[in-house]
């Protein structure tokens, strides 16, 4: 009840979650009794300090906080929390900054393209294509479902799949330059949709470059 002390206006509009124990990424369980207990700021400094970005001095805030945030939401409601600093800032795993940083390169190739986008005409669609094009399809179910079930780690899990997805297409499907540029264009226009609103509701911000 601590929290509508605070603010009344919460009561009817927040619900508060318990978790597992939280662990080091050594194994060891931070405990009050053990004396181990790291403070939320101990928590963002060493997460500050371990980010590589290019990200501005005020955008690098979102990649520490991003990294932070994903972390968490990551792990199941009421399970153990295994928080690891080398494996929330990593952009090549299942991290904040993995799913940023993919959001950025989405961004850069629509940015590199703006002036010769051209109307979709009916395609059919090649096998990356239509792997990317059904894996969009199931984000409203999944978010629908990761609201309604409050549970954050499933869009989680789906955004990190939607990105090794992407990555797939971008490496075997040329965009810019090709005859089928307009339709991949839109498909990479719909993935950083997708990506944008997902973050933004795990309330992850994100950066304008990584």
């Amino acid at each position: 009840a601590a929290q509508y002390e605070i603010d009344p206006s919460y009561r009817g509009v927040m619900q508060h979650l318990t978790h597992g124990l939280v662990k080091f990424g050594d194994g060891v369980k931070m405990s009050s009794r053990l004396g181990n207990v790291a403070r939320a700021i101990d928590v963002v400094k060493a997460v500050d300090s371990a980010i590589e970005t290019q990200a501005t001095e005020h955008e690098k805030d979102f990649v520490v906080l991003g990294a932070i945030k994903y972390e968490f939401l990551k792990y199941g409601i009421g399970g153990d929390i295994s928080f690891d600093i080398e494996e929330s800032v990593s952009t090549k795993g299942n991290s904040g900054p993995y799913l940023q940083y993919a959001y950025v390169r989405a961004m850069k190739i629509l940015d590199s393209a703006r002036a010769t986008v051209t109307h979709v005409e009916d395609i059919e669609l090649d096998v990356f294509e239509r792997k990317l094009s059904r894996k969009l399809s199931f984000y409203m179910d999944i978010f629908s479902g990761a609201t309604h079930n409050l549970a954050p780690n499933t869009l989680c899990l789906y955004l990190y799949e939607l990105a090794q997805t992407f990555n797939q297409f971008y490496e075997n499907s040329r965009v810019i330059g090709d005859e089928r540029e307009s339709l991949r264009l839109e498909l990479v226009r719909r993935y950083a949709f997708v990506l944008s609103h997902g973050l933004k509701n795990l309330g992850i911000s994100l950066p304008s470059k990584m």
